[in-house]
């Protein structure tokens, strides 16, 4: 039996879910560490957010990484079917990059990088 072809309604939903599921993440590391995940350490989001942490964001398995995961993968952007992350310090004024999401490291907020209208009206870069 094969897969039945995804709606816009759908892969939008699937998007929302990963969208919201990586928010919550940078939330919960936020609330560990009281900076956002890549804004300091060496570390970039990706390992910081799905790896264990120190209280200083550093990534390993030493016993003083006792922060996290916060997320197991970075979800795929059913867009893009991608799962990378492009960080950014200013937003730019529409998607830009081949990447599935666009951080912005500074404010600890990320979007869909994807241009266009979710089935409800709603631009895709600003949900």
């Amino acid at each position: 039996m094969t897969s039945p072809i995804k709606t816009q309604e759908n892969r939008t939903a699937d998007l929302i879910s990963g969208l919201n599921n990586l928010r919550k993440a940078i939330r919960d590391y936020v609330a560990d560490h009281g900076c956002c995940p890549g804004a300091t350490a060496t570390d970039g989001i990706v390992e910081q957010i799905t790896d264990k942490a120190d209280v200083d964001g550093g990534v390993g398995d030493s016993g003083e990484c006792t922060y996290g995961p916060y997320i197991v993968v970075v979800p795929v952007n059913p867009f893009t079917q991608t799962n990378d992350i492009r960080v950014v310090e200013e937003w730019p004024d529409d998607p830009m990059g081949t990447e599935a999401w666009i951080y912005n490291r500074c404010e600890g907020e990320i979007r869909p990088n994807v241009n266009g209208i979710t089935p409800d009206g709603n631009d895709f870069f600003n949900l």
